[in-house]
């Protein structure tokens, strides 16, 4: 009975369920059932893959249109990619939480706050949840949320935001030294931002002589920064 039942559920009808098989055609109807779960099992893989791969070619395609600053265009892709993602690898995953941190850091760049602040938060949650609570992505989430409410001239809510992030990557040995850096100047900027110096100069100084350790002193990037502290400087005199 139980080939009986397998046939009835593959085929949705209850009529083999009061049929008399012989045994040799039963045997038959079991190799077909198993070709048949086997070739399902393949196409739905299959499926699985294909709709991955169009998620990332979305997805790589958006980025390539935000280089080029397009970034109306870019967002449709975005989204896209997030829908293919949400259905083929669960909601939790942390892939899509990097579409959705993306998705919000394009809204930000068209100065969509209300609808990025949303993304950032859910891409965090599900970082910290499958990745745990002091992971690098978990530091790169919290310091793009922090850069909305700066953009948004929200301090209070930035700080704290800043903070945990430094402490991410000071806690990560293996954390890559530049992005530590980053993370110093970062902090340091909003540091000076709400004139907080002391907390800011010590911050500055780290994250500069980090930069020119790993860069070199006549690096672009180093020689810009150096040049942007000395105009901040200069400018609290005017204050």
């Amino acid at each position: 009975m139980a080939e009986g039942w397998a046939v009835e559920r593959l085929m949705g009808t209850s009529i083999l369920l009061s049929l008399r098989i012989e045994p040799k055609a039963l045997i038959v109807v079991s190799a077909l059932l198993i070709v048949t779960a086997y070739s399902l099992s393949v196409a739905s893989k299959e499926t699985l893959n294909s709709q991955g791969q169009l998620a990332a070619s979305l997805h790589n395609q958006a980025e390539v249109y935000c280089m080029k600053g397009k970034y109306a265009e870019a967002e449709p892709l975005f989204k896209h990619a997030l829908e293919i993602r949400e259905k083929v690898l669960g909601p939790n995953h942390p892939d899509v939480a990097e579409n959705l941190n993306d998705l919000a850091i394009n809204h930000c760049t068209l100065g969509k706050y209300a609808e990025a602040e949303p993304l950032f938060k859910h891409a965090l949650e599900i970082w910290e949840k499958a990745l745990g609570q002091n992971h690098t992505e978990v530091a790169v989430c919290l310091t793009n949320l922090a850069s909305l409410y700066q953009r948004q001239e929200n301090y209070i809510k930035a700080e704290p935001l800043l903070q945990r992030s430094l402490e991410i990557r000071e806690r990560e040995l293996r954390s890559n030294q530049l992005e530590l850096a980053n993370s110093m100047y970062n902090l340091a900027v909003l540091y000076d931002m709400q004139r907080k110096y002391a907390q800011a100069d010590p911050l500055f100084e780290r994250a500069l002589q980090m930069k020119e350790k790993l860069l070199g002193p006549n690096n672009l990037e180093v020689v810009g920064l150096r040049e942007a502290r000395a105009r901040a400087i200069k400018g609290r005199t005017q204050q």
